[in-house]
């Protein structure tokens, strides 16, 4: 496979609106449907449509759990909120629940007010709806930065089940980092998701805060071995970057108060590696002094895992043998990992 070859018709895509049917299959194992529309792909016309007509379920569906939840300091992450400040709509970018950020202080009430909605913290099996193990629950909190989920029944076959996650932390389960929530909290505010007001982070925050669970996504071993890198973590990062409003002097300033400015450097160096972008260089260009050498052409979310690619960005990116790549790199303690997170997660 031309590896370099795909990223240059992504770029005239992009750059140029230059129409590539040929990378409709790649772009949908990609979960890239913004990246489909833009080649005229039918089929992806559709799947906006349907997106539309889910999150729309969903968030109808929690509009009694957000008026509960007014009082309490939370902002709703990803998902929608993304999807709007990427590609202009919130239907765009398809995804299958709804996060909610808060810090520890507020997770109890925000779980009582869950259940006296008709929620439970389960999962959806071929039996249909079923509570967690105490097992579970207690794994998810121990190895994770959020709960398990909390999922309602609907009746709506496009949205038959509607989850909940609540996020206690930006950061990652295996963060020994501390990060000071009520500050990232207090960047929030009002907005407006097909029809029911939600909270919201700020653009500023909202951006690290996308930043940080795409760099997740990128270097965690377990979920690079389940599902490799996508593309579509680019694209958020690039579309949110050129159409969000940021301020990028207010940007560092809670980057840097927050200790996470590295993690952006990443993101966008590797995001430009996709899309050569002159206002992406212009950045890496002034946050340059943010660059950390152990981070980069490596992944792995601890210094004690992290390890270094064998092979080049592109051919990670887009390879169909990822855990061929891995393979030969993974220790027993990687391996063990892995099979506790096939098992619980």
């Amino acid at each position: 496979m031309n590896y370099d070859l795909i990223i240059e018709k992504i770029r005239k895509l992009v750059k140029e609106n230059t129409s590539c049917p040929e990378l409709i299959p790649l772009l949908e194992r990609h979960k890239c449907l913004y990246l489909r529309n833009l080649t005229g792909d039918i089929k992806a016309k559709m799947d906006i449509y349907l997106s539309k007509a889910a999150v729309t379920e969903s968030y109808q569906t929690c509009k009694p759990v957000f008026n509960s939840l007014s009082q309490i300091p939370y902002a709703v992450i990803k998902g929608a909120v993304l999807s709007n400040d990427a590609y202009g709509s919130p239907f765009i970018r398809k995804s299958g629940d709804i996060d909610l950020l808060t810090s520890r202080e507020y997770v109890d009430t925000i779980k009582d007010i869950l259940r006296e909605h008709g929620f439970i913290q389960g999962k959806v099996t071929e039996d249909g709806l079923i509570s967690c193990s105490r097992k579970e629950l207690l794994f998810q909190t121990a190895m994770s930065h959020q709960t398990a989920p909390f999922i309602k029944q609907t009746s709506n076959p496009l949205r038959p089940y509607v989850k909940i996650d609540v996020n206690m932390d930006i950061l990652w389960g295996e963060s020994n980092q501390s990060i000071d929530m009520d500050y990232v909290l207090s960047h929030s505010t009002e907005a407006e998701i097909a029809g029911v007001t939600v909270k919201r982070l700020l653009p500023e925050m909202s951006f690290i805060s996308l930043c940080l669970h795409h760099y997740k996504d990128m270097n965690s071993i377990y979920l690079l071995y389940e599902g490799g890198l996508r593309l579509n973590l680019f694209c958020d990062i690039y579309y949110a970057f050129r159409n969000s409003p940021l301020d990028l002097d207010r940007l560092r300033q809670q980057s840097e108060a927050l200790g996470v400015a590295s993690y952006l450097y990443y993101c966008i160096y590797y995001t430009n590696e996709v899309f050569d972008d002159p206002d992406l260089a212009n950045f890496l260009d002034s946050w340059s002094v943010y660059q950390d050498d152990r981070l980069m052409g490596s992944f792995g979310l601890t210094d004690s895992e992290r390890k270094t690619w064998r092979v080049p960005f592109n051919e990670r990116l887009f390879t169909d043998h990822i855990q061929s790549l891995l393979e030969e790199q993974l220790d027993d303690a990687d391996r063990a990992k892995i099979t506790l997170n096939e098992r619980f997660m």
